[in-house]
């Protein structure tokens, strides 16, 4: 599995299952969930374990910090 992940999607596993996690935060974050829980608390939903490993993976794929991703995008209110 891992072979094919790296060959597919040039992604070792750990890298595309954050990916996979960002992408379910993204989607969280864009239907306001930030309003009745916490970023961490959605990161931790999704399956993030330390907040540092959420921020490092966030920043990779979005190029903003949560925060500033949640600025950016019009989502705070």
């Amino acid at each position: 599995m891992s072979r094919l992940i790296n060959e597919g999607y040039g992604l070792n596993f750990n890298e595309y299952v954050n990916e996979l996690r960002i992408k379910a935060v993204i989607r969280q974050l864009e239907q306001r969930a930030h309003k009745h829980l916490t970023i961490m608390g959605i990161a931790y939903d999704c399956g993030f374990n330390a907040k540092t490993t959420f921020n490092r993976c966030f920043k990779k794929a979005t190029g903003l910090t949560p925060g500033d991703y949640i600025k950016t995008k019009g989502l705070k209110d």
